[in-house]
Formats: C-alpha cells, sequence, structure tokens
C-alpha cells in the first residue's frame, strides 16, 4: 500500500473534504483515482479530472515536481510518499 499527498485547488476540495493524505493499493495515477472514487467524501472526483481516458485540458498534474503528463498520464506509476498536485488554468477577460 502507498500513501499519496494529495494538494488540490479549492474548487475540488469541496468534493473531498479533510481528505490531504490517502493511502492507495494499486501503481498508477489512475489507480489513486480509483480509490478516491470509492472514497465516501469523494464523490466521484475522477470525473472532474479525467474525460475519455485523458485528464482534462484545463487541469495540470503534477507527481513531485513532475507535469504527469511526462509520466505517461494516468498511467504514471505511483510510489509511497508522493505528492499529487494538480492545477486549474484560469481564464477569462
Amino acid at each position: 500500500m502507498k500513501s499519496i499527498k494529495l494538494n488540490f485547488p479549492s474548487a475540488l476540495q469541496k468534493f473531498m473534504p479533510g481528505i490531504v493524505e490517502v493511502d492507495v493499493e494499486g501503481d498508477t495515477l489512475m489507480d489513486l483515482f480509483r480509490t478516491l472514487d470509492d472514497c465516501s467524501l469523494s464523490n466521484d472526483i475522477s470525473e472532474r479530472v479525467i474525460d475519455d481516458g485523458e485528464l482534462r485540458p484545463f487541469l495540470r498534474m503534477f507527481l513531485g515536481e513532475r507535469d504527469v503528463k511526462q509520466r505517461g498520464g494516468l498511467s504514471a506509476p505511483i510510489k509511497d510518499g508522493d505528492e499529487l498536485t494538480i492545477l486549474m488554468s484560469n481564464a477569462g477577460g
């Protein structure tokens, strides 16, 4: 089991109140989101960050300091002690 720290923007934190770290059985970022979906407080968080099996384009995700797109997207490997950060793009004028 791997323990993963979560840094989510406030727009996503409302779907996961109080969850800042999660224990994951699995080896990939997708396994992490499956674990979060199984958590009663997550309200299907993956629906908000994944679209048709890909990360939504307005989000940037980092495992440690590396963009997950450079590590294989949702199949990026995770390890104990990793930190996942999600950033949302700001748009407007």
